[in-house]
């Protein structure tokens, strides 16, 4: 048995014999309960490390290349990614995941080693030209470190993209750092959870690649889709995936189909009384009549007055840019509630739709508001 699997099943075996369960955590106090939990972090993701390293290893001898010869082929599965979901049970999503961060690594390190062999040895100094580290690597060594997460990491990474004729190698490594900073702080010990590290990711990839904010928008557009089937009751069920600016219109119309003020208490009661219902609490009403309204809508269709389904206004998207941006044709913007950005074609699409202006100052203090109606 290979040294790395020995070490992990003698600790499994030790963990397993300790003895450790259920009435073991009930009996600690809250403070020996949170340092528990604490504790129980490094160990995690120092193994998450490891299993991200395995996993590019196995990704690595199983590429297209290495063909019938590769090693997901020889242990009978078609790729790397069907060959990792088998032996860990994750999704593929997650196999990809732990590859991306463990090539990440393994790169960074091999870069290391190398300048630091160079810096040994003037002979191999004299042949080897010099090889600059990955603009990720200081992303690697503070998941080396222990610091941040696979999953964080990989986010991160993803979200600013690679490098492409606009962005190159330093400003993605300038990006990152700054992103480093924004996240985790000065001294690197703030926790980010996986949404908030994506979204900050995807905003400083937009900064430094204005231009691309087109061509992903573009992208997310190819990826939508709409899918029904019948389910074994015999209702219909289904999945879609809208890119920002149809589902933030979808969404609209949802906040408004289950807005709890859509159920009103029915019957007039004295000051005081309790009310016969609670419309706060009768979420499955709503949500049945939000499909109810969904159908009555997509049957009406564009000849019938929103107003008239909704019993309120027409469903709305607040689009928000910069003015300079929107009359030099320099910038993006972005839709209320998505984190992402929109192409300045977008927005002007959005504004050709009719709107309703709203100028705010440098500080947020609203400075003119418009009267046409959206």
């Amino acid at each position: 048995m290979p040294a790395p699997a020995l070490l992990l099943t003698d600790l499994t075996a030790s963990l397993a014999s300790s003895g450790v369960c259920a009435a073991t955590f009930a009996a600690l106090a809250d403070d020996e309960l949170l340092s528990t939990q604490s504790a129980l972090t490094s160990p995690r993701q120092e193994l998450d490390r490891w299993a991200a390293l395995a996993a590019a290893e196995i990704a690595r001898r199983s590429t297209p290349e290495h063909g019938l010869g590769s090693l997901a082929r020889r242990s009978g599965f078609t790729d790397a990614d069907t060959l990792l979901v088998s032996m860990t049970g994750s999704t593929k999503a997650e196999a990809r995941s732990l590859a991306r961060v463990g090539e990440m690594i393994a790169v960074t390190d091999a870069a290391t080693d190398l300048a630091a062999a160079r810096e040994a040895d003037p002979d191999l100094a004299a042949t080897v030209p010099p090889v600059e580290a990955p603009w990720y690597a200081a992303l690697a060594a503070l998941v080396t470190a222990g610091r941040v997460t696979v999953a964080v990491a990989d986010v991160i990474q993803t979200g600013l993209g690679e490098i492409t004729d606009a962005v190159t190698a330093d400003d993605l490594e300038a990006a990152l750092a700054e992103l480093l900073t924004d996240l985790f702080g000065a001294d690197g010990t703030h926790r980010v959870h996986v949404a908030e590290a994506r979204t900050a990711a995807r905003a400083a990839r937009d900064r430094i690649d204005i231009s691309g904010v087109a061509v992903r928008e573009n992208a997310l557009r190819e990826k939508q889709y709409w899918r029904q089937w019948i389910g074994p009751d015999g209702m219909y069920r289904g999945e879609y995936a809208l890119d920002p600016e149809n589902g933030a219109l979808l969404q609209a119309v949802h906040d408004q189909l289950t807005h709890p003020r859509r159920q009103p208490d029915p019957k007039k009661r004295a000051f005081g009384a309790a009310p016969v219902r609670d419309p706060f609490v009768d979420k499955a009403v709503r949500e049945r009549d939000a499909a109810e309204g969904l159908v009555h809508l997509v049957r009406a269709g564009a000849s019938v007055d929103p107003m008239r389904l909704l019993d309120t206004e027409a469903p709305s998207v607040r689009v928000v840019v910069n003015e300079q941006a929107l009359r030099t044709g320099d910038g993006f913007g972005a839709l209320e509630g998505h984190p992402g950005a929109v192409s300045l074609a977008s927005v002007e699409r959005g504004l050709c739709a009719g709107y309703l202006p709203v100028l705010f100052s440098s500080t947020g203090q609203p400075l003119n508001l418009g009267r046409d109606e959206r």
